[in-house]
């Protein structure tokens, strides 16, 4: 009897609403068709809008995957080239070692003469007072550091010219007798020949030769100049004269890389900041000629130096020098970044560039 009245329910229903339709008028029946028919349109629109916000999603994925893929790709083949580079120079490393030793014992002869391991040599330097010649400490033989120089290609561009001219002049200078105050220089150099050019007849040759090779770049900020100096001065003091001293002078992140050592490079790379970007120039040569990459360098590297352009010297004894708040800024590897139009230009090295260990 339940079953019979809960079919007779189920049963009911659909005539129930039949009947509840058959009694609409012919205009509720048109009106409830028009509101069937626009709640079927909107809820098609919203399925489609749907759609589209879901199909835009996949594309902004599929168009970010494909950028990540490529950098990572280039980073893959900027890493393998360090490892190709790594495991070819294993062999030279080992070499380089028992060189290494027996140059410390060449430097204590007053009259040796030095070659580093690209076979252009060095003179050796006497040492100032106070210094105690590398052959009298206990721990030299194992880590003479300073002495192994950069192994440099003959020039490759005008660039070059000048540095291994120069280079070569203050050797021989060393060679003849000259102490090497006289050839490096005061420590702290003075910048004013690079702030105003008519100035170069009065300082150190160091410092009026690099001031003279920045020169040649006007479109470079005043601050970057400053560093730009900075950075090349230190390292031809360091490879004019090579001590613990000029080494220690030189910030950590500019002494040579062991391709610079091992791998005959062009010698403006040695002045290019970060050691990863210098490995890279040295692995590419000709995916990276100087007349292509000193024009996107220059004109897009910051050391975001964020005060007046004229704190970062000062005047001591007539002198104008690097400010130490600024060294210490410039210094500091994390300061030094480039432009997204370098990074779009040289993507394998955005990651060498902003590595932190």
């Amino acid at each position: 009897m339940a079953d019979s009245d809960a079919r007779g329910q189920q049963g009911g229903r659909p005539k129930k609403r039949s009947r509840a339709i058959s009694n609409l008028t012919e205009e509720q029946l048109q009106r409830k068709r028009n509101v069937d028919r626009n709640a079927q349109r909107a809820f098609r629109q919203r399925t489609k809008d749907s759609i589209y916000r879901l199909e835009q999603q996949i594309a902004g994925l599929q168009q970010t995957a494909a950028e990540r893929e490529t950098r990572l790709q280039h980073e893959l083949s900027a890493l393998r080239g360090t490892n190709t580079s790594l495991l070819q120079c294993l062999d030279d490393i080992a070499q380089l070692a028992s060189a290494t030793a027996r140059s410390v014992t060449d430097m204590a002869a007053p009259t040796a003469r030095h070659h580093h391991p690209g076979g252009r040599p060095f003179p050796p330097c006497r040492l100032p007072p106070g210094l105690t010649p590398p052959r009298s400490r206990p721990s030299s033989l194992h880590s003479p550091v300073f002495t192994v120089l950069p192994s440099h290609l003959p020039p490759t561009c005008p660039l070059d010219e000048i540095l291994h001219d120069f280079l070569e002049t203050r050797r021989e200078m060393i060679v003849q007798g000259a102490t090497p105050e006289s050839v490096l220089g005061p420590p702290k150099p003075t910048v004013k020949a690079l702030l105003n050019t008519t100035m170069a007849a009065t300082v150190h040759p160091l410092c009026a030769v690099m001031s003279e090779v920045l020169s040649t770049f006007p479109h470079v900020g005043q601050p970057e100049k400053l560093a730009f100096f900075y950075l090349m001065f230190k390292t031809m003091r360091w490879q004019i004269c090579p001590t613990d001293e000029s080494y220690s002078a030189m910030p950590p992140w500019l002494r040579p890389t062991v391709s610079q050592i091992t791998v005959p490079h062009a010698a403006w790379i040695d002045n290019i900041p970060w050691p990863g970007v210098r490995d890279i120039l040295i692995q590419e040569p000709q995916s990276h000629p100087f007349e292509v990459f000193s024009q996107y360098y220059s004109q897009n590297v910051t050391i975001n130096w964020s005060f007046d352009p004229l704190d970062a010297v000062s005047d001591v004894d007539d002198q104008v020098i690097l400010h130490s708040i600024f060294e210490k800024h410039i210094c500091s590897l994390k300061n030094w970044t480039v432009t997204s139009d370098f990074q779009r230009r040289f993507p394998a090295m955005t990651s060498a560039i902003y590595f932190r260990d």
